[in-house]
C-alpha cells in the first residue's frame, strides 16, 4: 500500500481526519547530539521507551532492543523503526519492516552514521556514500550522483538530506505532501537546497521542512509551504550562537554555545515549551511531537506529546551519550559498565545502568569485571527447622526451604528459634503439637510445619500380620500396634496374598466367636479321649 494512503487510512480510523496534515504528514528527524563526544565517541548499550499506548497502535516493536544490546555509539528513531550504529561499523535495525527500512543492504560495514525516516533508512559509508534504503515512493532513497563526498545525512518521512565536504547540501525526494480524504500525494517533487548553498556544518530534516546550520553559528531553514507552515521556518532571534539543530514535526529546536535550547514551530503539545532551568544542555532531538535534551550530567529531559509514555525517561535517568526521538518512542545510548550482584559475587560487563537496579546489585560505568571488587556479602543463616545459626555465610550457601539469611548480621543480631509443628505417628495414629522438626525425624513420622494436629490427618498405618503360632494365622488390614504378638510378623501397607505365611489365611473373628471355637475344640477332645478311656 502506498505509505500516503496508509497515513490517511490511520488518522481517519483514529477520527482526528481535522488535523490530517498535521498528525500525518509529520515526520520526525533523529539526530547524533552535537557536543557528545570529540574522537572516538562512547560506547553503551540502548535504552528504548514510549511504546506503551493503551490501544497498543503504535508499538511495532521498536522498544525492543535486540541482543546484544552492547557496543552502540548512535542511534535514529523513525516513524515506528529504529536503526542503532556499532562501534565496528554494522547497523542493527528493528521495528516496523513494512517496507524493508529495517533490512540493511550488504554489506552492512564501514557505516560512520545512521538517520531514519517515516518509512526509510539512510546510512552514512566511511568512504563519503550515502546507503538508503526501505520506501521509496517519492524517490527518497535514490541518492543523487555522485554518490561521494558526504560527511552527514538526515532523513523524515518523504525526503532526505546530505552534507557534503565542501558545505553544501544535497537534498532528494518529496518537498511537499498535500492530502484530501482519498490520501496524500506529493506536490513538489524536489526538496531543493538553500541559496547560497555553502558554508554549512550541520543538516537536520523535519515534517517536510528542512534546517541547516551554518559555521558562523546561524540556522537556515527552509520548505515550510502551506499548509504545513506552523512557523518551524522562523528561527527566532537572534539568529546566532547555535552548535547544533534538530527537527520534528512541524517544529524546531536550536542548541546554543551556551546550554541553552531555542525552540519554535508547533507547540500543540508544548513540545516548544522547554523546561526549566533552561541550561547545561549538550544534545538535542526532535519526535513527532515532542522533545529531548541531553543535559552535559548525562541525565534526559523530555517534553511535548506522551500518549506512549515517550517524555518518561526510564530510570536511572544518567549516564546517557547520544538521544533520538521517534514519532511515539524516544532512544537514548547510555554507558555500560560492570554490574555487581553483591550477594552471590558474580560480575557481568557490558550492562547498562538501567539493567543493574537491583537492592544488592552495584553499577561501575565503563569498568570490566577485572576492574572491580565483586565479593559476595556474608550474613547469619537461620535454619528454622533446628534453630541452630551459622555466620559469615553467603546467601548462596543458605538457599533451604527452612532457611533465611540476614545480610551481614551475626547470630547475635538474629532471632533463629526452632518452627514448631505437628507430628504424626503413622504406625500407632497418634499426634503430637509443638513439636521442632529436629524431633519428628522417625521413619514412621510426618511434621507438618507451624500446624495443630487438628489440622493435619493422622490415621495410622495398615498392612498384613502374619502369625507364626500353631494356631496362628494371617490377617489383612492390621495397624503395627494390633500385630505385637512375640510371634507375629507385620508388613506396612502389605496383605497376606502376598506373604509367604505357613497358615492358612482367616478372617478375623469376633470374641464370642473365639469363645465358641475354644469351646467346640475343647469338647471334640473330651469325647475322643473318652473313648480311648473307655
Amino acid at each position: 500500500m502506498n505509505p500516503s494512503i496508509r497515513g490517511s487510512a490511520r488518522c481517519a480510523a483514529a477520527g482526528i481526519r481535522s488535523v490530517f496534515v498535521v498528525l500525518c504528514t509529520c515526520v520526525i528527524t533523529t539526530i547524533t547530539p552535537a557536543g557528545i563526544a570529540r574522537g572516538v565517541p562512547p560506547q553503551g548499550a540502548i535504552v528504548a521507551w514510549g511504546c506503551g499506548d493503551i490501544y497498543n497502535i503504535y508499538n511495532y516493536g521498536q522498544c525492543n532492543v535486540p541482543a546484544p544490546n552492547s557496543g552502540f555509539t548512535a542511534v535514529a528513531a523513525g516513524g515506528f523503526h529504529n536503526l542503532g550504529l556499532k562501534a565496528d561499523g554494522s547497523i542493527v535495525a528493528w521495528g516496523n519492516n513494512e517496507l524493508g527500512q529495517t533490512n540493511v543492504p550488504a554489506p552492512n560495514a564501514d557505516f560512520i552514521a545512521v538517520a531514519a525516516g517515516r518509512w526509510h533508512s539512510t546510512g552514512l559509508m566511511a568512504d563519503g556514500s550515502i546507503v538508503a534504503w526501505g520506501d521509496n515512493s517519492y524517490d527518497q532513497t535514490n541518492v543523487p550522483p555522485p554518490n561521494a563526498d558526504f560527511i552527514a545525512i538526515a532523513a523524515d518521512g518523504w525526503h532526505s538530506l546530505g552534507l557534503k565536504a565542501d558545505g553544501s547540501i544535497v537534498a532528494w525526494g518529496c518537498s511537499r505532501i498535500e492530502c484530501d480524504g482519498s490520501g496524500c500525494w506529493c506536490a513538489a517533487s524536489a526538496p531543493g537546497s538553500p541559496s547560497p548553498n555553502t558554508g554549512f556544518v550541520s543538516v537536520a530534516a523535519g515534517g517536510l521542512h528542512s534546517l541547516g546550520l551554518k559555521n558562523d553559528g546561524a540556522i537556515v531553514a527552509w520548505g515550510c509551504e502551506f499548509p504545513g507552515d506552523y512557523g518551524q521556518c522562523n528561527v527566532p532571534a537572534p539568529n546566532a550562537d547555535f552548535i547544533s539543530i534538530a527537527a520534528g514535526g512541524r517544529f524546531s529546536l536550536g542548541l546554543k554555545a551556551d546550554g541553552s535550547i531555542v525552540a519554535w514551530g508547533w507547540n500543540a503539545y508544548g513540545q516548544t515549551t522547554v523546561p526549566s532551568p533552561n541550561t547545561d544542555f549538550i544534545g538535542i532531538a526532535a519526535g513527532g511531537g515532542h522533545s529531548l535534551g541531553l543535559r552535559a550530567d548525562g541525565s534526559i529531559v523530555a517534553w511535548g506529546l506522551d500518549p506512549s509514555g515517550q517524555t518518561n525517561v526510564p530510570a536511572p535517568n544518567t549516564n546517557f551519550v547520544a538521544i533520538a526521538g521517534g514519532e511515539y518512542h524516544s532512544l537514548a545510548v547510555q554507558r555500560v559498565g560492570a554490574c555487581c550482584d553483591l550477594l552471590y559475587g558474580s560480575c557481568a560487563e557490558d550492562i547498562g545502568a538501567s539493567a543493574c537496579l537491583g537492592t544488592h546489585q552495584a553499577w561501575t560505568v565503563d569498568a570490566a569485571c577485572v576492574d572491580v571488587v565483586c565479593e559476595a556479602a556474608t550474613g547469619a543463616c537461620c535454619n528454622l527447622l533446628s534453630g541452630t545459626c551459622a555466620e559469615d555465610i553467603p546467601v548462596s550457601e543458605c538457599s533451604g526451604t527452612q532457611e533465611t539469611w540476614t545480610k551481614g548480621a551475626a547470630c547475635v543480631d538474629v532471632v533463629c528459634d526452632a518452627v514448631t509443628g505437628a507430628c504424626c505417628n503413622l504406625l500407632s495414629g497418634t499426634c503430637a503439637e509443638d513439636i521442632p522438626s529436629s524431633a519428628c525425624l522417625g521413619t514412621h513420622q510426618a511434621w507438618t510445619k507451624a500446624a495443630n494436629c487438628a489440622d493435619v490427618v493422622c490415621e495410622a498405618v495398615t498392612g498384613a500380620c502374619c502369625n507364626h503360632d500353631p494356631f496362628g494365622a494371617c490377617t489383612d488390614s492390621v495397624t503395627q500396634t494390633a500385630c505385637a504378638c512375640p510371634t507375629c510378623d507385620w508388613v506396612k501397607l502389605g496383605s497376606c496374598s502376598e506373604l509367604d505365611c505357613p497358615h492358612t489365611t482367616i478372617p478375623a473373628v469376633s470374641s464370642w466367636g473365639l469363645a465358641i471355637l475354644s469351646l467346640l475344640l475343647i469338647t471334640g477332645a473330651k469325647i475322643r479321649f473318652g473313648r480311648v478311656w473307655q
